[in-house]
């Protein structure tokens, strides 16, 4: 799935935008996050739709605490980067 938020540069190598490390990639190349790599010039999102866990949490564990205190709420993760 092609992703967003990335710009193409010289070369065919292009820059991801979607997060601080702003990768550069060459053809074929992933980013740090392992899930988005260069194809021919078009950066694509390589874990899109595939999920990693699933579950029904306390809504306590979320920042959504506040909002219904004591009730349950699906979570959903997927694979990658988390930013940190």
């Amino acid at each position: 799935m092609k992703a967003g938020y990335y710009s193409v540069l010289k070369n065919g190598k292009v820059q991801c935008h979607l997060c601080p490390h702003e990768c550069v990639l060459a053809n074929n190349k992933t980013g740090i996050c392992r899930i988005r790599t260069n194809r021919n010039g078009i950066l694509e999102a390589d874990s899109y739709g595939i999920l990693s866990s699933v579950n029904i949490d306390p809504i306590e564990k979320k920042p959504l605490y506040h909002f219904h205190p004591g009730k349950m709420i699906y979570s959903v993760g997927g694979y990658g980067c988390k930013m940190i």
